[in-house]
């Protein structure tokens, strides 16, 4: 194992105990993380061979010896060392780590908190709640292990359990990232819905401080919008900063989660709802839920449409349980949590189940026989502004119209999202020469031949 990049990670830390001690290298351990650098689990084990290997050698230095057999290496040749475990047994009993590596470690995470929720912008609050989604489980595991929650003071016990809420809290960002149907992530259009409804549930338990209690308990409010922020998350007029996540950030992360998206038709283009509601199989529908009101139907296709209602609980990766006390309560995608619905009733789920009987059909029907592929192609762009299947069909339909201004636009975005395209680069390159960029044009084809070459 220590021969792997898990074994690479862990000499560079094994290097940072000896430099500068455990609690530096932890600090490593967890800037890696938290950067994208490494993964979880990675981290988790390196964390748990040297917190295993400081309480059974007694000090840094006696646990570095002990990892490299009695060498005593220095920088130059501390590359071509492989660290060796075998002296290590991390299932040989209880071991308890000393007191002030557990405060070094607590003290991470509420740093960490901290500093999310003091985030300056939306692009430093969505970054942070994900590296915390990370971090504060594999903190808890470890504090767990090597001393035991419930040696812990009780004040500390209380905050391990508001760190397990503002985890599952942050994996509703992976949701937002990974499912192309979701929204794009912003204060307004996602994050504050959610936090509207979990204020709403601290209101109704009472008690003068629920207020308090929410922005303590719970990272859904950053300190730079909570004067804002009364009874009603989604009233807040959030500053431009706030607005949503910058091209510096939306770009590589969408890229990483959404660019090989298929797009959805019927999302794509615009159908009007009343246009859908005559036709004969929704009527029908109607009839048998009793709903005869003409703008009722209206409304309820529009709701179905927009996915602001209706919405079926379907299996995903990304699950937690609405109610964790209550096994038998149904799962619920995250995103969907985070759009502040609620699980649906029999009724909404009736009305869901005859409505998406017809519904699919007579919008794929309304699309084939009003939507040209023209207009279709662009706007496939604006429901998907990160799938590169979208961006290719768009570019396709924009030069086959002559528009070669919006198709190296196209282009950009598209080496933007994947910049090992070739093929892009080379299409790029042309058009930018068709234009009059030659500078640019051989820029781009000269990026295009790199990505032919073969890389190590």
């Amino acid at each position: 194992m220590l021969g792997t990049s898990k074994g690479r990670l862990f000499k560079a830390a094994l290097w940072q105990v000896k430099v500068a001690g455990l609690e530096s290298a932890l600090t490593l351990l967890f800037d890696l993380l938290q950067a994208g650098f490494t993964a979880t689990d990675d981290v988790r084990w390196a964390c748990r061979l040297l917190l295993h290997g400081r309480c059974r050698a007694g000090s840094d230095e006696a646990m570095v010896t002990a990892f490299l057999d009695g060498t005593d290496a220095e920088a130059s040749s501390w590359r071509s060392l492989a660290p060796d475990a075998a002296w290590l047994d991390t299932d040989a009993g209880e071991v308890r780590a000393e007191g002030h590596i557990i405060s070094a470690l607590l003290a991470r995470g509420a740093q960490e908190i901290d500093r999310v929720r003091s985030s300056g912008d939306y692009d430093a609050w969505h970054v942070g709640q994900i590296q915390l989604c990370k971090l504060l489980p594999t903190i808890h595991s470890l504090v767990d292990e090597f001393l035991g929650v419930s040696r812990l003071p009780l004040s500390w016990r209380a905050k391990l359990s508001q760190w397990e809420e503002i985890s599952s809290d942050g994996v509703g960002v992976f949701g937002l990232a990974n499912f192309p149907d979701a929204p794009l992530p912003s204060w307004n259009g996602t994050e504050a819905k959610y936090a509207a409804q979990l204020m709403e549930r601290y209101r109704a338990r009472g008690g003068g401080n629920w207020r308090s209690r929410f922005f303590r308990e719970r990272l859904l409010v950053p300190d730079g919008l909570r004067e804002r922020i009364l009874d009603d998350a989604t009233l807040v007029d959030a500053p431009e900063e706030w607005s949503g996540l910058s091209r510096r950030v939306i770009r590589p992360w969408m890229a990483a989660n959404r660019s090989f998206a298929t797009p959805d038709r019927s999302r794509s283009a615009p159908i009007p709802a009343e246009d859908l509601v005559n036709h004969p199989a929704v009527k029908s529908a109607f009839r048998t839920l009793g709903v005869a009101d003409q703008a009722e139907q209206v409304r309820m296709t529009r709701a179905y449409i927009e996915g602001d209602s209706f919405k079926r609980p379907t299996a995903s990766p990304f699950m937690r349980r609405l109610d964790s006390g209550d096994e038998s309560e149904e799962q619920v995608p995250v995103f969907y949590i985070n759009l502040g619905l609620q699980k649906p009733s029999s009724e909404e789920q009736r009305v869901f189940d005859a409505l998406n009987e017809v519904l699919p059909s007579a919008q794929a029907e309304y699309i084939e026989n009003e939507q040209t592929q023209e207009i279709e192609a662009e706007l496939r762009i604006r429901t998907y502004p990160y799938s590169m299947r979208a961006l290719i069909d768009a570019v396709v339909q924009r030069v086959a119209v002559g528009d070669t201004e919006q198709a190296i636009e196209g282009l950009i975005d598209l080496v933007v999202l994947e910049p090992t395209a070739g093929p892009a680069w080379r299409s790029l390159a042309g058009l930018l020469a068709d234009s009059g960029h030659e500078r640019e044009a051989s820029l781009a084809e000269l990026w295009a031949t790199a990505m032919q070459l073969p890389h190590e």
